[in-house]
C-alpha cells in the first residue's frame, strides 16, 4: 500500500502513444511507477489531462452522515501559464439532510503544485 503523505513528489513524463508514466517518489526514490494510457485512463482536453468522473452513492452509510442522495467528483490535472502544476477536483452533491431538507450544491476546490526538477531527482546508480 502507498503512503500517500510520505510522496514528497510525483513526476509526470508523457511517453509516445498518447501514455503518461507517473512516478512517486520518497527520499529521492521511486516507490511506485505506472504508466496510463489516454482514452482507458483519462482523456487530454485543452491541454488537461481530465480523469473519469466517480459517481459516489449516499453517505448514509457513514455513521453521523445526515446527507443521503447522490454526488459526482470529477478531476482535472494542468501546468499553469508559470509552469506551476495544479489539480482542481469539482463536486457536485444532490439529495436531503435530514431526510427532510433538500441539499444541492457545487464545489471546486484546486491546490497548486511548485515544479522542482530536484525533488524527482534520482541519484546516479555507482
Amino acid at each position: 500500500m502507498l503512503d500517500h503523505e510520505a510522496i514528497d513528489a510525483v513526476r509526470v513524463e508523457a511517453l509516445p502513444g498518447n501514455k503518461l508514466m507517473v512516478s512517486a517518489f520518497t527520499d529521492h526514490k521511486v516507490v511506485k511507477r505506472q504508466t496510463f494510457v489516454a482514452g482507458e485512463d483519462f482523456e487530454f482536453q485543452s491541454g488537461q489531462i481530465v480523469l473519469p468522473a466517480k459517481l459516489v452513492g449516499s453517505g448514509a452509510r457513514e455513521p453521523g452522515n445526515v446527507f443521503i442522495g447522490a454526488m459526482r467528483s470529477a478531476t482535472r490535472l494542468g501546468i499553469d501559464e508559470q509552469g506551476q502544476g495544479y489539480v482542481q477536483e469539482t463536486t457536485a452533491l444532490a439529495g436531503t439532510a435530514f431526510l427532510v431538507i433538500p441539499v444541492a450544491g457545487k464545489v471546486n476546490e484546486t491546490s497548486d503544485y511548485s515544479r522542482d526538477e530536484m525533488l524527482c531527482h534520482q541519484p546516479q546508480q555507482q
